[in-house]
């Protein structure tokens, strides 16, 4: 059994999903750019296209496991309308910090009711991701998507 985190995105108006979407990647890619942190990754943007502007996020040589690429694409089998949804197995490594980081962002940005979100893990685990992301939207209330915990804001 490995260590995964799960999300998906419930369908609302085509236009106003990708514009939101779009606006979320845009702050992901700030933090994943930026000096914010340290860990070493391997990134892979892609500006257009059908899927619109994306990434494939992941780990560098052993601290590698599976690329975390967002946005979802849609599971054409989900009826009556698609769900957007996705998983990425990280193992805890380094480079988990970042996926729930961008996760974090992500629920902030397009809402609970619209994103979704699943781990193995507990809320402990998603602490440091939690952080990242309070520090890169500049929003120290930010919640944890798991819950308080004990110590933390």
């Amino acid at each position: 059994m490995g260590y995964t985190h799960y999300w998906s995105i419930k369908p609302f108006h085509l236009h106003a999903k990708q514009l939101r979407i779009d606006e979320t990647t845009r702050v992901m890619l700030v933090l994943l750019c930026s000096d914010a942190h340290d860990v070493p990754i391997q990134l892979e943007v892609n500006n257009g296209g059908e899927r619109g502007l994306s990434f494939v996020l992941s780990g560098v040589g052993r601290d590698a496991h599976e690329g975390f690429c967002w946005p979802p694409q849609p599971d054409p089998s989900a009826e009556p309308s698609p769900l957007f949804s996705d998983f990425c197995k990280t193992a805890q490594k380094p480079y988990d910090v970042l996926v729930t980081a961008c996760l974090t962002i992500a629920q902030a940005m397009l809402g609970r009711d619209v994103l979704t979100l699943r781990t193995d893990g507990e809320a402990y685990d998603w602490r440091l991701g939690v952080r990242l992301a309070r520090k890169v939207i500049s929003d120290d209330s930010l919640p944890n998507p798991f819950g308080p915990v004990p110590g933390e804001p």
